[in-house]
């Protein structure tokens, strides 16, 4: 039963990571997002916006990035694995935390001011929770624990995210798509966790 629930995880985490390519071609999925942002970064010029870009861009793939470590977690729950899903998240965590700070300071802001201080306060304390259960947590709850705990913020944002996009006339599915894959590594970690 517990391979059952790993094996849900993992399918889960596999959907959420494939929908960054979904719908294709469609200018506001989240691939097309991360290439433009990308490409907005050249031709280098000044410098504090080409790092932005740049940050922006991997900002965007960080979710997605972090779902193919939680396959690989699931598929290998050693502590080693379990460091490349931490480092995932913190990595993500500090490039979000520069690129509000960053915009917050300099006036420009893309999204509502909210939205820009949530994200620069919600990474460090999401860090230090997920820190917090990579050390305390013992195996097999680690994985579950950890994998659970890293997907909460990405099923409202995935939500949040496809709302946004239908408003404005697009096509939204994929992010509900990506909001269901998580859910389902949610349940999975859950299930899991409480059959250990």
């Amino acid at each position: 039963m517990r391979n059952l629930f790993r094996a849900s995880a993992g399918l889960g985490a596999v959907i959420f990571a494939a929908t960054f390519f979904l719908p294709p071609y469609f200018y506001n999925s989240p691939r097309m997002r991360f290439l433009w942002a990308y490409d907005a970064a050249f031709p280098l010029g000044e410098w504090g916006i080409t790092l932005a870009f740049f940050a922006a861009a991997a900002a965007m793939a960080y979710p997605y990035f972090w779902a193919v470590t939680a396959v690989l977690t699931a598929l290998f729950p050693r502590r080693r694995m379990l460091s490349l899903q931490l480092a995932t998240h913190l990595a993500g965590g500090v490039i979000i935390f520069a690129l509000s700070l960053f915009l917050l300071l300099i006036g420009d802001r893309p999204l509502p001011p909210a939205a820009l201080w949530t994200a620069l306060f919600f990474p460090p304390v999401f860090l230090l929770f997920l820190t917090g259960i990579y050390r305390r947590a013992r195996p097999p709850k680690r994985w579950a624990l950890l994998t659970g705990a890293g997907t909460l913020p990405f099923i409202p944002l995935q939500i949040i995210i496809g709302r946004a996009v239908v408003t404005d006339g697009g096509t939204g599915w994929g992010y509900f798509l990506g909001a269901a894959g998580a859910t389902l590594c949610l349940a999975g970690t859950v299930g899991f966790r409480l059959r250990s």
